[in-house]
């Protein structure tokens, strides 16, 4: 027997009660082998009779294989009929001419389906599957496309008719195809095929759902990344809004103050650098990028109440009274008087900081500050970092009243008390910081300085047109960039800067610098109409973009307009003369080795004489476009740091700290010969390995080892004593995506190294 198991569940006991419980008999088909070939048989069963109980039954068995090809083979449409025989579940012939209906085939599921529906009559019996299998209202929609006219008029078009339809017989609900073949001998007459196809159909709905899914799922992301970049917008907006009023504030300051102007970005600086400091050492505070870069921009807004001090007072050329020092003083308060009158759409998180700096960066640690004698960490973390950078500018700047100390005699000034009390953790962090401190005070008196290499100023006959609409912002610019030589013509809007462009035979400037945020047309607008204006050399002219806004879209805006490069205001001296270097259309030899020259001192270091952490972050910014761009670039970085330097300050002195530190920079760039060496911190340097250095990396760092274990066994610091811990990290395109994670691992591997000196005695 082929079908043993179909056999024996239709032989069971349960089965064969459970059909003979509402019919008499019932017929069971099933294959079995006749002559080494399948044959199709018949069970008949009947109750036996008088049983109600089904304890006897009687069956009956017939050969019906030969009875049914005879069947199929007779009929005209043979081979149609055999074809679906061998796929479908149930397969008749009906003649709606004659209505009359012929079975070719009927599977268990659909016996057992007419057994319960109990009907005789074949057109019924059929009619029943679609009547009773089906749900309501799938009926009522089979109905009428399922009907003897719709059939026939599909067929004498198509030659096949087929509808997808739901039905319940036995098994649940389930999908079904009920194919309809014409016959084309007889009009009137059709071949009809039912099978099962619902895991067809339910893996299509599937794959729609799935397909809908992603529709919706992008379509999500769509909406998400639209109300991002309105959010972006909305704070784009609300940033320039943030950096215009410190802007305007800070211009009004240094109009009334002259010796505020500089003080205001010099106090920037120092502060940003120290915020740093106390983010890496002191993570208590809370301190992070957002947060330091919005004390840094706020604390240019310090000293803003003395907009509000008598001229009589502010510009006297002397030490104060004390009664008016006493009202000098209150410019801490009058300056939040104005800051609490800001408009609804400055940022929350820059007044907040803003209302701290001006109000308590004249408190105290121990309580003898202004104006609310605060004491310890009463004083908001932001106040107590303007308090020092505010203090060391004024100790460094040379007044009507004083002298300018040098960057030491404040350090020690400041960290010996003299200038009041200040927090235990801001000094640990001022002392490490002290070298960046030194480095920012020497890149103030770079850019100031009159002689540039035999030359009297650093912008010496450079023709700058300078685009800017607020008055005094162009007011300061002109001046400072005056000061180092450049002749500047200003110039309020946008048309007035095209018609002093169009105005002329040819462009007579060296570069313009163009405000983006114009009130009559924006900048790159300005720059684009001023390339096409048609006067030789405006084509060529380098324009460069100047704003008070750090927005990334904006700055890559002003690239796209053909812009060169992109300076923050305040403009730099420095890094405007970088960006000639590269830009300005005069190739003069003796212009461009004297630019350079400008720059070189601007990104060394002036101890050591490698390079400072400007170029640093320079050249961690390069590395960090190729890897954005998938150039992959091969590099290494070490890092460096010097043992035992506080131990030699504090016994020696810091000028034998000084040569301490040489000593060890010196041994870092004997090792590494070919590859640029920052000095990064006071005690810290790092080197970027590439090329050949990066080639030999393993042998290199042997190689440092051995040097170090030399110099830490010389007998002096004067014949070449050093000692450094050191680490060193290669940079992995398929795991890493930024510069700073090969820093990071470098850092931590040369801190590991410090603790195992420390541990087995090579420390000292």
């Amino acid at each position: 027997m082929h079908d043993v198991d179909k056999f024996k569940s239709a032989l069971n006991r349960d089965n064969i009660k459970s059909r003979l419980g509402s019919l008499d008999d019932f017929i069971f088909e099933y294959r079995a082998y006749k002559d080494g070939e399948l044959a199709s048989y018949e069970m008949h069963v009947w109750k036996a009779k008088g049983e109600k109980e089904c304890t006897y039954v009687v069956l009956g068995f017939k050969d019906v294989s030969e009875e049914k090809q005879r069947k199929l083979a007779s009929h005209k449409n043979s081979m149609i009929l055999q074809s679906l025989v061998e796929g479908f579940e149930y397969v008749c012939y009906i003649d709606f001419g004659n209505e009359t209906i012929e079975e070719y085939h009927t599977s268990k599921r659909f016996e057992y389906f007419f057994d319960i529906v109990g009907e005789k009559d074949q057109l019924k019996k059929f009619d029943s599957i679609f009547k009773h299998g089906m749900p309501e209202e799938d009926f009522n929609d089979f109905r009428i496309r399922f009907n003897r006219d719709n059939i026939l008029d599909e067929l004498s078009e198509n030659g096949s008719y087929s509808i997808e339809c739901r039905m319940n017989l036995g098994r649940g609900s389930r999908y079904y195809s009920v194919k309809a073949l014409a016959d084309r001998r007889n009009p009137e007459a059709v071949i009809i095929g039912i099978t099962d196809i619902d895991e067809q159909i339910r893996a299509e709905i599937e794959k729609k759902e799935r397909a809908q899914e992603r529709e919706y799922s992008m379509q999500l992301e769509t909406t998400i990344a639209e109300r991002t970049a309105e959010l972006h917008e909305k704070a784009k907006s609300l940033n320039q809004i943030n950096e215009d009023i410190i802007e305007l504030l800070g211009n009004i300051t240094e109009a009334r103050d002259v010796e505020s102007g500089e003080h205001i970005k010099r106090v920037k600086g120092f502060t940003n650098i120290l915020a740093r400091r106390i983010m890496k050492d002191y993570p208590e505070y809370g301190l992070d990028e957002e947060k330091i870069s919005l004390i840094t921009s706020a604390s240019a807004l310090h000293d803003v109440g003395k907009i509000m001090i008598p001229d009589a007072i502010l510009r006297k050329p002397g030490r104060f009274t004390p009664e008016e020092f006493n009202q000098m003083k209150q410019h801490c308060e009058r300056g939040c008087e104005i800051l609490e009158r800001a408009p609804k759409g400055w940022d929350e998180s820059y007044l907040n900081f803003s209302m701290e700096i001006c109000r308590s960066h004249h408190e105290k640690w121990d309580g003898k500050g202004y104006p609310n004698g605060l004491c310890g960490d009463e004083i908001p973390i932001s106040a107590q970092i303007v308090s020092v950078a505010d203090c060391f500018d004024a100790l460094t700047t040379k007044r009507v009243y004083k002298d300018a100390y040098t960057p030491e005699q404040a350090f020690d000034m400041i960290m010996n008390g003299e200038c009041g009390a200040f927090s235990p953790k801001v000094m640990e962090a001022f002392k490490k910081a002290k070298d960046e401190f030194k480095l920012q005070f020497l890149h103030k008196e770079e850019i100031h300085a009159a002689p540039v290499t035999g030359t009297a100023y650093a912008l010496s006959d450079i023709r700058l047109l300078l685009v800017e609409d607020n008055k005094l912002t162009r007011k300061i610019t002109t001046e400072i960039l005056s000061e180092e030589g450049a002749v500047v013509v200003s110039v309020e809007n946008g048309k007035a800067a095209i018609d002093n462009i169009s105005g002329k035979d040819a462009v007579d400037y060296d570069a313009i610098l163009m405000d983006l945020m114009l009130p009559d047309m924006d900048g790159w607008d300005v720059a684009a109409k001023i390339k096409e204006c048609g006067v030789k050399g405006a084509d060529e002219v380098p324009i460069i973009a100047i704003s008070s806004s750090s927005d990334e879209i904006m700055k890559q805006k002003a690239l796209d307009a053909g812009m060169v490069a992109y300076i923050p205001k305040p403009v730099s001296v420095s890094a405007l003369t970088k960006i000639l270097i590269r830009s300005m259309r005069s190739e003069q030899d003796s212009l461009k080795k004297r630019l350079e020259e400008v720059v070189k001192r601007a990104n060394n270091d002036p101890l050591t004489g490698v390079k400072n952490i400007t170029a640093y972050t320079e050249a961690v910014g390069e590395l960090t476009r190729k890897i954005a761009d998938k150039e992959e670039p091969e590099f290494a970085i070490v890092m460096c740091d010097v043992n035992h330097l506080k131990s030699i300050n504090d016994t020696f002195g810091h000028q034998m700290g000084d040569r301490y530190i040489k000593n060890c920079s010196k041994l870092i760039c004997k090792t590494y010969a070919h590859s640029p060496v920052y000095r990064i911190g006071g005690d810290e340097f790092a080197i970027i390995l590439t090329g050949e250095d990066y080639a030999k990396r393993n042998e290199l760092i042997d190689d440092i080892g051995e040097r170090i274990v030399k110099a830490r066994d010389i007998d002096s610091i004067e014949n070449g004593k050093a000692s450094l811990a050191v680490g060193m990290s290669v940079f992995n395109p398929y795991t890493d995506f930024s510069v700073a994670t090969v820093a990071k691992r470098a850092d931590d591997s040369m801190y590991v190294n410090k603790r195992m000196m420390e541990y087995d005695g090579t420390y000292n």
